[in-house]
C-alpha cells in the first residue's frame, strides 16, 4: 500500500464518522468544539503517525494546531507496538491486515474518545480524569481554570 492509497483508506473511514478531509487533516464541527484527525509522515521512513484532538471554538489556538492533541497509541506495551508496527510501511503487512487492524485500534482509541465528547464540558470533564495536565497548554488550563492543578 503506498501513501495514496493509505490516505484514501483513512478518507473513507473518517468520512463514515462525519469527518471532511482538508490536505492529510480531517475535522469534524460543531457549535463548541472541532474535532480533528491528522496523518503525518515521518521525515526518517515510510512510517506514519496520526494525531487527533480536539479545538475549543471559543478559543484562540495561541500558535498551537490543537488545544487538546493526542497520537494514536495505547497504554498496553504489546498493542503500542502493534500500532507502531501497522503504521510503518516498511514492515511487510498484507494490505487488508494493516486495514482491518488499523480501523480497530482506530475506532476504539480515537472515535471511543470522540464518541464520549461533544462539548466543552465534556472535554473539561475529561481533562479532569487525567493523573497530570503537563502536555495541555496553559491557555487551556486558564480559559477551564485548572492552571493550579498540581501537575507531577
Amino acid at each position: 500500500m503506498d501513501k495514496s492509497e493509505f490516505v484514501k483508506y483513512l478518507d473513507e473511514l473518517f468520512k463514515a464518522h462525519s469527518f471532511k478531509k482538508k490536505g492529510n487533516r480531517w475535522s469534524f464541527s460543531n457549535d463548541e468544539i472541532i474535532k480533528v484527525i491528522e496523518l503525518l509522515k515521518s521525515r526518517y521512513g515510510n512510517f506514519y503517525y496520526i494525531y487527533y484532538g480536539f479545538i475549543i471554538k471559543n478559543l484562540e489556538l495561541d500558535g498551537c494546531k490543537e488545544h487538546v492533541s493526542h497520537g494514536l497509541g495505547s497504554l498496553d506495551e504489546k498493542e503500542n507496538a502493534r500500532i507502531k508496527e501497522l503504521l510503518d510501511f516498511e514492515i511487510s503487512i498484507p494490505d487488508e491486515d494493516r486495514k482491518n487492524e488499523l480501523k480497530k485500534f482506530i475506532e476504539r482509541e480515537i472515535f471511543g474518545m470522540f464518541d464520549k465528547i461533544h462539548t466543552e464540558k465534556d472535554l473539561l470533564m475529561e481533562l479532569k480524569k487525567r493523573d497530570h495536565l503537563n502536555d495541555i497548554p496553559l491557555i487551556v488550563k486558564k480559559y477551564f481554570g485548572l492552571e493550579d492543578v498540581d501537575e507531577c
